[in-house]
């Protein structure tokens, strides 16, 4: 975390009369505070003893944060690395930007997370990615639960629990937390996906996002 003396927090409103499908007005202004952490802001952290390492698509979008994102994931051989690709369409021209640089981070992560969209942005589809050397690729389906690829493997489906959408915002974010953490645990990755995406569920019932994350009893 860090402050930066001129560039503003971003400010995000959300309108949820249509739950599923929310629309979200941001002001982030040419830059944010995040975008401007470099990879020196690893100086001081051991990664080569690090368990897990969770990076984010949006990371990609300018300098110094991309190169942030590539030192988190080169310098961390030993951990889980979770490439969350996080494909924000209004960042971008196009997606022909975007494609090399996920491209680029997926081959350094063993984990990449992405929606059919966000698959198709980085690489063409979760088979396309999952050639690029991760370990798993896990396609988030939102209310359809998600799919489990893993090479040499037929993919396998997952479902997730019914429930009332009430906040359609946070479900990705909990699914990507609680799918680490089970694999950090030794989990499967079918199973840390079960468990992912009841976690998904439990924040789509609720309204908000970090403040509604489940805890680990509540995924039991």
């Amino acid at each position: 975390m860090t402050a930066h003396p001129d560039l503003r927090t971003p400010l995000a409103f959300c309108d949820l009369s249509q739950p599923e499908r929310p629309r979200i007005l941001m002001q982030r202004g040419e830059s944010a505070p995040d975008w401007e952490l470099g990879p020196e802001a690893l100086d001081a952290v051991d990664l080569r003893s690090a368990t897990l390492v969770v990076v984010a698509g949006t990371m990609l979008w300018r300098e110094p944060s991309r190169a942030l994102l590539q030192r988190a994931l080169d310098g961390a051989p030993s951990a889980v690395r979770v490439l969350d690709l996080d494909w924000r369409p209004g960042l971008w021209a196009s997606r022909a930007p975007y494609a090399p640089l996920a491209t680029a981070a997926a081959r350094h992560a063993t984990v990449v997370v992405g929606s059919p969209d966000e698959l198709a942005a980085a690489a063409g589809g979760p088979g396309e990615v999952l050639a690029l050397g991760p370990r798993v690729v896990v396609e988030k389906r939102g209310p359809e639960g998600a799919v489990v690829h893993q090479a040499g493997k037929a993919p396998v489906p997952v479902a997730a629990p019914t429930v009332a959408t009430r906040d359609a915002l946070g479900p990705g974010d909990a699914l990507v937390a609680a799918l680490a953490w089970r694999l950090l645990q030794g989990d499967d990755p079918v199973a840390a996906a079960g468990v992912a995406c009841r976690a998904g569920a439990h924040v789509a019932a609720r309204v908000g996002c970090a403040s509604v994350m489940p805890t680990a009893a509540e995924l039991a």
